[in-house]
């Protein structure tokens, strides 16, 4: 084992790594980036709010689903979006289900975070085909004036 000697320890040698990074969690940082909103491009993908915005005016069998609380969809949402609240299991589904499954869905939570991969991810696996998670979620739409 290379390293430094202290005392009777010997210490791995950190400067480097196999992948030629000098800090491992460079690696694991580069690879979420990379990989979307998910760490999973192939399942959902991870659209801006300009591209919503693009796709909303473009498709109107669009669908938007609001993952987010009651209250904070009753507070402000996106005009068209419907409430769909991932911490509701029962409700969610029950909206899934009544969803056609070859028409284009936008998710989106208060963040772009893990509510909105597990709807997605849900989503694809009723047979959803294109699902996509707004990137920052609604703190990333543009409020009015």
């Amino acid at each position: 084992m290379t390293g430094q000697a202290t005392g009777s320890l010997s210490l791995p040698d950190m400067t480097r790594t196999p992948t030629g990074f000098s800090h491992p969690w460079i690696l694991l940082v580069a690879t979420l980036l990379l990989t979307g909103a998910c760490g999973r491009e192939d399942v959902c993908t991870e659209i801006s709010s300009r591209r919503a915005q693009e796709m909303i005016d473009k498709y109107p069998s669009l669908r938007i689903l609001d993952l987010r609380t009651g209250a904070e969809y009753y507070r402000e949402h996106i005009p068209g979006a419907v409430l769909a609240d991932i911490t509701d299991t029962p409700s969610f589904e029950r909206i899934i289900q009544g969803a056609q499954r070859d028409q284009p869905v936008i998710l989106y939570d208060r963040s772009g975070g893990v509510s909105a991969c597990k709807a997605c991810e849900r989503m694809k696996e009723a047979g959803f085909r294109s699902v996509y998670i707004l990137a920052g979620g609604f703190q990333a739409w543009p409020k009015p004036e």
